[in-house]
């Protein structure tokens, strides 16, 4: 969320230049691609039709953000833009999410999750919900329970909801993560990988290279 720039709506532009989709840029296209023969964990993926989740394979078309575009091309994957949309950021633009990142990062510090598990938990339902807020109403089909009637009903968006900001987030998030198995070396076995983990039998060295990517480096940078 603190990657977020504050977007400049008044320049968004329609583009199918693959160098437009970079990892720090506002960007999401439907595409085409093909990954080598030989890539283990391929970053880009196809939504189930059941409504499963998302399925990561070696050749496919489906929508994906520049971060994830962006890592594709360094694993060696072609890729064609069918259609994309940019939206940059403002010339010296505000970070609207920073500052509150930053102050929910440092009230877990204080409060750490083995002495202080219930307001760590606290502190973290707050940064997870600032996420819920900007993500809130984007599908029409999310519903929520409506405790004064009792009933059912539609769940509206949010004063904060941007389908751009919110899509820039999780495809960022994936990128990290897909960057981080993209360079395990291929003895290291893999047995899941979360939001926030990996499962693996990476040592401590191998995951410290695996951790030091473009994509890496852009998600811990400082921001200001």
């Amino acid at each position: 969320m603190a990657a977020v720039i504050e977007p400049d709506f008044d320049a968004i532009k329609e583009t199918t230049d693959l160098d437009e989709f970079r990892l720090d840029q506002m960007g999401y296209a439907l595409a085409r691609w093909k990954f080598p023969d030989d890539t283990r964990f391929p970053c880009l993926f196809v939504r189930d039709e059941n409504g499963h989740g998302l399925i990561y394979v070696l050749e496919g078309e489906g929508y994906v953000t520049s971060p994830e575009i962006d890592l594709a091309r360094r694993m060696g994957a072609e890729i064609e833009i069918v259609s994309g949309v940019v939206v940059p950021a403002k010339e010296n633009g505000t970070t609207p999410f920073f500052s509150i990142s930053q102050w929910v990062n440092q009230q877990r510090k204080t409060f750490n999750k083995k002495d202080h598990p219930f307001e760590n938990a606290f502190y973290k339902l707050i940064g997870n919900n600032i996420y819920g807020k900007v993500a809130q109403g984007l599908k029409d089909k999310s519903r929520v329970f409506d405790t004064r009637t009792g009933n059912t009903r539609q769940l509206e968006r949010s004063a904060i909801s941007d389908a751009y900001a919110a899509a820039y987030v999780t495809g960022l998030v994936r990128a990290t993560t897909s960057e981080i198995l993209s360079l395990l070396p291929n003895h290291v076995l893999v047995g899941n990988t979360i939001t926030d983990g990996v499962c693996t039998t990476a040592t401590d060295e191998e995951m410290e290279i695996a951790t030091s990517g473009p994509q890496c480096r852009f998600f811990r940078r400082p921001t200001t």
